[in-house]
């Protein structure tokens, strides 16, 4: 018989780091990509493709040791949702015992919260779903340029 073994690279990072291949102690989520460039802590280590992810982002960043991955959503709930679907249904990494950290980009009043503020919307606007008109073209009616998808005015719910 033939040799059956994966050639994935995941695996292969696996089979030369036994001890926790699978069990990443952290998974940083972020907007963006950041920690780059930090020689005492090398997020880019071994870089793991995960099918599903961003074609922008796809790739899971990991420390050698395999403790502490990164992976890059890009921007709206689209993507978050999708990349985040692709990393929990793969299988790998063992996400049982992993702790999230979700860095994200909103704006918030600042009389409400501050710089670094943990905060939790009870709504989110989807802007990567909605269509904008030029404001040269607005009609008068029309509060702003700003379309849901599926909808007429931008007082219509956004339809798909």
């Amino acid at each position: 018989m033939g040799d059956t073994r994966s050639t994935s690279p995941l695996l292969a990072w696996a089979e030369v780091h036994p001890q926790r291949p699978s069990e990443p102690k952290l998974i940083c989520v972020n907007v963006v990509e950041v920690w780059y460039g930090i020689p005492e802590f090398d997020i880019l280590a071994p870089n793991i493709t995960i099918t599903g992810l961003s074609p922008l982002f796809p790739d899971v960043h990991c420390t050698a040791d395999g403790d502490i991955y990164q992976v890059v959503t890009g921007e709206s709930e689209i993507n978050a949702a999708t990349t985040i679907s692709a990393l929990v249904f793969s299988s790998y990494p063992d996400l049982t015992s992993t702790y999230l950290m979700v860095g994200g980009i909103a704006d918030v009043n600042s009389e409400v919260a501050t710089t670094v503020s943990v905060t939790l919307a009870k709504y989110a606007v989807q802007v990567a779903l909605q269509y904008e008109l030029d404001a040269r073209e607005n009609p008068d009616n029309f509060s702003t340029g700003y379309v849901p998808r599926g909808g007429y005015s931008p007082t219509d719910y956004p339809i798909e």
